[in-house]
């Protein structure tokens, strides 16, 4: 993603020696990094499946500092995400029109989600289903910062948002839809790192917080065990699968449009 604006397709780039270069470059950068914020990474998984207290923290200098580079993070992965959604609508609708298939983008078909009425099979199947019932006890809640009031001003996305609504007021042809898709490749590479930032950010968080259920101003994660009793349907689905099938049905084939991710061997 970083370096989306350079990718023919696939794997492979269209990049001078220099860009080579910065790209190994930011390859080393990017993995020091990973593994520095492995231990976070893993300490915040254990601590999801961890009880909390009712304990609320006051937020620490090493807290704010990481809420800091969090909310620019976040402020900068939304404002992206926000320009490539109103990028999308427009090429969604210029993709349709060209007959499905652009180098801007595909409309696809998949396959739809399978739907299964679990109390019609009781009813049926009362034994069986009192089988496959499982007890489970998990750690559960969900992790909620504060909600960010930051706006981003980088220079790089107001660049790219003044661009952005230049090609959305030109009429809609083949210039136009390269423009756009042009600006949604280079929205991805500069929310990129910054999507990073903020996993990294939010561990190092949830690592500060430890069993605590929040740090104030910052976070609240209040965690408890609940025991839910569900029907295993992949056990009972590779067991009996006349008599699941009875009560499932596979919804039809969804169309969906996808941006494509590369140039499409435009450089």
């Amino acid at each position: 993603h970083r370096f989306a604006p350079k990718r023919l397709s696939g794997e492979w780039f269209y990049m001078t020696a220099e860009e080579r270069a910065r790209a190994m470059d930011v390859a080393r950068e990017l993995a020091q990094r990973a593994e520095s914020g492995a231990a976070d990474m893993a300490m915040a998984k254990q601590l999801g499946d961890t009880p909390s207290t009712d304990e609320t923290l006051a937020a620490s200098a090493e807290v704010l500092a990481a809420f800091g580079i969090y909310a620019v993070a976040d402020a900068r992965v939304a404002r992206a995400g926000e320009m490539m959604r109103r990028i999308k609508v427009a090429l969604v609708a210029a993709i349709v029109e060209m007959g499905g298939k652009t180098r801007a983008g595909t409309v696809m078909e998949r396959r739809g989600r399978e739907e299964f009425d679990e109390a019609s099979f009781t009813a049926e199947y009362p034994e069986l289903a009192a089988e496959f019932r499982r007890e489970t006890a998990k750690v559960s809640g969900p992790f909620r910062m504060t909600k960010n009031v930051l706006v981003d001003e980088s220079e790089d996305l107001t660049a790219l948002s003044v661009r952005l609504d230049a090609a959305l007021g030109q009429p809609a042809d083949d210039e136009r839809n390269a423009a756009l898709h042009r600006i949604h490749l280079e929205c991805m590479a500069a929310s990129a790192v910054s999507e990073w930032d903020s996993d990294l950010a939010e561990a190092r968080i949830k690592v500060l917080c430890g069993t605590a259920s929040g740090i104030e101003g910052v976070c609240k994660w209040k965690r408890t065990t609940k025991v839910t009793v569900s029907l295993d349907k992949k056990a009972l689905k590779s067991a009996h699968p006349e008599e699941y099938w009875r009560h499932a049905k596979q919804i039809g084939m969804v169309t969906t449009t996808v941006i494509a991710k590369d140039t499409g061997f435009r450089h």
